[in-house]
């Protein structure tokens, strides 16, 4: 299921100062994609999911972890648009790093496409940081 939207919670039209020519864009997911996919597979689906979502994207935005994250990097280097990466502080933070790291990709970015299998609360984190708050989101369910 993919679901798209671009405007805000009143309707305008999100608008970015790190990529002016598109949105930035979170691409984030479950890491359990490594186990219920083949790399041909995990390429296939995340690719999808950006092209299903129909946001012009002009920079990705990634977490860095294994993944859907790491992925999302992958296909923008394969179509030469530039990532902005937000590893997690995990040295500073402790367990708080990944949402500390979810919140402020939410606030730098403009969409977010989320892979979500099964039952990852990383990644439902992202969708209720960047989805809910800005009314905007794509979301990419696959069940293994």
């Amino acid at each position: 299921m993919v679901t798209n939207s671009s405007a805000d919670a009143d309707g305008a039209r999100s608008q970015t100062t790190h990529a002016p020519d598109g949105l930035s864009v979170i691409v984030a997911g479950s890491r359990s994609i490594l186990d219920c996919l083949s790399p041909d597979g995990q390429r296939r689906i995340v690719a999808e999911a950006i092209d299903e979502s129909g946001f012009p994207v002009a920079e990705v935005v990634s977490g860095t972890a294994r993944g859907v994250d790491q992925l999302g990097g992958d296909w923008a280097d394969e179509h030469s648009i530039p990532v902005e990466r937000f590893p997690a502080d995990w040295d500073t933070h402790g367990r708080s790093a990944g949402p500390i790291r979810n919140e402020e990709m939410a606030e730098y970015a403009d969409a977010l496409v989320a892979i979500h299998v099964n039952d990852s609360g990383g990644t439902a984190h992202m969708i209720d940081s960047t989805c809910l708050p800005r009314g905007r989101n794509s979301g990419y369910s696959l069940s293994s």
